[in-house]
């Protein structure tokens, strides 16, 4: 049980509707992968800002639903350092070996990209403190909003930083930064078993 999502379930009733992803789905991440399954933690910026996308996982969308461009820079990454070609943008399965795929902000308005900074502005620093007492992980943080966490984060932890895959900063550097490669890399000096990333429902 993550300690920091129960105290932050209670938010929910000062964020004025509607709002994205769906009640049911705002701590989707936290319960696909729980707590003593944790490997990576994957950290993004907000949920996607339209109905059909947003789930509760970042970057993750419902199969059967178009690939967005900044989880198509992701696969693109993917190809090129383990040589997979996911067949949709569902990524409940490696939620379910251990990534955490969370958003720094947890909720959005519809339509509106960051709208939600101020509801979630103390959950990410809680929660990373809770984990900073458990076993080394690995981190993931793409882009600024994620990067901005850096100096929390316990020395015990591996630490991988790339520009966000949107299509507005990817040109930046994230297609060519072996993304992938990384977070094997550090999983193995962390001594975890891998995920496998070729894993879709």
């Amino acid at each position: 049980m993550y300690q920091t999502v129960e105290k932050f379930k209670s938010i929910l009733k000062t964020i004025p509707v509607p709002y994205l992803p769906a009640e049911s789905d705002v701590f989707k991440a936290f319960d696909l992968t729980p707590k003593d399954q944790l490997k990576v933690v994957w950290i993004g910026q907000d949920p996607y800002p339209n109905q059909k996308d947003a789930t509760g996982l970042a970057f993750s969308v419902p199969i059967g639903e178009p690939v967005p461009a900044s989880l198509l820079n992701i696969y693109l990454c993917l190809q090129e350092d383990l040589g997979i070609k996911p067949p949709h943008g569902n990524l409940d399965n490696w939620a379910r070996q251990g990534v955490l795929l969370v958003n720094r902000s947890l909720t959005v308005r519809p339509k509106q990209p960051g709208s939600h900074e101020e509801y979630w502005v103390s959950f990410m620093p809680r929660l990373i403190q809770e984990l900073n007492q458990g076993p080394s992980l690995v981190f993931v943080l793409m882009g600024k909003a994620a990067q901005s966490l850096r100096f929390l984060i316990d020395r015990k932890h591996l630490v991988i930083e790339t520009v966000h895959p949107s299509p507005l900063s990817a040109w930046r550097g994230f297609k060519e930064s072996k993304l992938f490669l990384k977070i094997r890399s550090a999983q193995q000096k962390l001594g975890q078993p891998l995920i496998d990333f070729s894993q879709f429902d």
